[in-house]
């Protein structure tokens, strides 16, 4: 097995942006979105389910 010191590039690149989003404007409508989908999904599978 390969031990990094640093993390590859491309993981590198992903975490740089995803800091970004946590900064920025952006996350938080991504966020508020994600929470937003999940309780409609919630309403609806408990509505099939009752």
């Amino acid at each position: 097995m390969v031990q990094y010191s640093r993390p590859p590039r491309a993981r590198g690149r992903l975490i740089r942006g995803l800091r970004g989003l946590n900064d920025h404007w952006v996350g938080d409508v991504i966020g508020v979105m994600c929470l937003g989908l999940t309780i409609v999904l919630g309403v609806i599978a408990a509505g099939v389910l009752s």
